[in-house]
């Protein structure tokens, strides 16, 4: 099963569909707003997604049947993107405090939320067993940039990596290498970085195209990319100006 934000007639709406593309079903009604991000839930029942269907930006959750939309979080400058771990309550979302700075924040089942990140946060991602953060984030003085591993709920750094001109962070599905995308020049390489300090691997790399996202199937044996190619054309726009008399 594949989860998907779709388009269409200027709307966004979370779907679910088989893996090639059948039975595809459309579970929201099109008043989320943009940017919905849909996530699968760390149990595999729920669907995760940001909307703004309250009035901000909010983490909703919705079974994969469509059933059951309920509200989760009611963060008070709204949130960006957002995991749902296992128990189907804890919920791990980013939100701003200004324009340019996103912190992680983390709400229990019980509601209250505390900080895990204290510095500007860019792309993250949550083990599938709910124990480990691996996050990019950046230090404002000296405006570097690291891939840490850390245990979720000490805040502890396992290890942590070069910085490097990547987005797309995701865990692979048995905890035991990171994936992202690396940009170089105008390529996109889809990477496994194994966190056992063994070679890295490029699963693949894109010329002429753009990634636009890319998930892990549940048993780790497969690999979800949605691509798109970016055309720029000249056009010569004429315009016709009336004579003076």
């Amino acid at each position: 099963m594949l989860t998907s934000r779709l388009t269409e007639n200027e709307h966004e709406f979370v779907g679910i569909m088989n893996a090639d593309g059948s039975q595809r079903r459309i579970l929201t009604d099109g008043t989320d707003g943009s940017g919905l991000h849909p996530r699968v839930s760390g149990d595999g029942r729920h669907i995760a997604f940001v909307s703004d269907r309250s009035g901000s930006r909010q983490v909703w959750r919705i079974d994969l049947d469509g059933r059951n939309l309920t509200q989760l979080t009611t963060h008070p400058t709204g949130v960006g993107e957002a995991v749902l771990l296992a128990d189907g309550q804890t919920v791990l979302s980013t939100y701003s405090r200004n324009t340019s700075i996103w912190h992680l924040v983390k709400q229990s089942a019980d509601g209250r939320a505390a900080n895990v990140t204290d510095k500007d946060t860019d792309e993250w991602d949550i083990s599938a067993d709910g124990k480990y953060l691996a996050v990019i984030i950046s230090d404002q003085k000296n405006e570097a940039k690291k891939l840490s591993v850390r245990e979720l709920v000490t805040g502890t750094e396992i290890k942590s990596f070069p910085p490097q001109d990547v987005w797309g962070l995701r865990w692979s599905a048995d905890g035991k290498a990171l994936s992202f995308v690396r940009v170089r020049g105008d390529d996109q390489e889809l990477v496994y970085l194994p966190l056992d300090g063994t070679v890295e691997q490029v699963i693949t790399t894109l010329r002429g195209e753009r990634m636009d996202s890319f998930a892990w199937a549940p048993d780790g044996k497969g690999l979800t990319v949605v691509r798109k190619k970016i055309q720029n054309e000249a056009v010569l726009i004429q315009s016709q100006v009336p004579a003076h008399k």
